[in-house]
């Protein structure tokens, strides 16, 4: 696996010392999360593919995201999850704001998690859809805080973002039938 990959682990050694590790990691993010004024810490979130056509997280902080965030209960339940996002995108990064006005979060490299990329088809695509309604409800509730948080570097507006997918959504089929157009256009 890959944090097992990361840690150094081979088959010759102890089990233990990978559960030693792994208890020293927990513990790391423990202290932090329990230092003066720590409401959360973000550990990183590694893949080993990503495209155009791969769905994906790759973080080193500073995103907030849901797969490897730690928050102290007491914080976490005066917070929570707003329940208007029905779908995992952009929740996390508005707990994450909210919870920033109650203290910090701290980032924590060690706390690694491996997300698995997956492959983009017309059902993700259609998905990602429907996801862009919460990103317009992330910017509405958030003001200007949502522009630091954005996860798009060439296209900020959530409008033109929902035409750019809607226009994939037609070529995908397309290069289907047709894959002499797509490698054409590329050249």
């Amino acid at each position: 696996s890959y944090e097992i990959g990361q840690m150094g682990y081979n088959e010759k050694e102890d089990p233990n010392v990978l559960v030693d590790q792994a208890e020293q990691k927990i513990f790391s993010v423990a202290q932090k999360l329990f230092s003066s004024g720590v409401v959360g810490v973000e550990g990183r979130i590694d893949t080993d593919r990503l495209s155009t056509l791969t769905q994906s997280v790759l973080s080193h902080g500073g995103r907030y995201l849901t797969a490897n965030m730690f928050y102290r209960k007491d914080a976490f339940m005066k917070e929570m999850f707003d329940e208007r996002y029905k779908m995992a995108f952009r929740e996390d990064t508005d707990l994450a704001i909210r919870m920033m006005k109650r203290g910090k979060i701290v980032y924590a490299d060690g706390a690694r998690v491996y997300h698995v990329p997956r492959d983009v088809t017309l059902t993700t695509l259609k998905k990602k859809q429907k996801m862009y309604y919460y990103e317009a409800l992330f910017t509405r509730k958030n003001g200007k805080d949502a522009d630091r948080y954005r996860t798009y570097s060439l296209v900020h507006n959530p409008y033109l973002r929902a035409f750019a997918a809607l226009a994939a959504l037609i070529a995908l089929p397309l290069s289907y039938f047709y894959p002499a157009l797509l490698l054409s256009s590329c050249f």
